[in-house]
């Protein structure tokens, strides 16, 4: 899904060209992942919510790309 004011994807999926998979809903004015997955190419997940400015995780699980679950919280 598109906003209409910036054309820019709120939610949805993304695929990048490194294999980056980002999917979930995005912020309006930066377009970065607030909420949702992301899935790096070395096969590590971060899963919660991000920083709408800076696109890090603040909230949620990180996952290792043996399995292990981290829950996580940025303080």
């Amino acid at each position: 899904t598109f906003g209409k004011d910036t054309g820019r994807i709120i939610e949805g999926k993304i695929i990048f060209a490194d294999g980056e998979v980002q999917e979930g809903k995005f912020d309006k004015d930066t377009g970065l992942l607030i909420e949702g997955k992301i899935i790096f190419p070395d096969g590590r997940i971060s899963d919660g919510r991000f920083d709408k400015d800076l696109g890090i995780l603040i909230e949620g699980q990180r996952i290792d790309s043996n399995g292990t679950v981290e829950d996580f919280r940025f303080e």
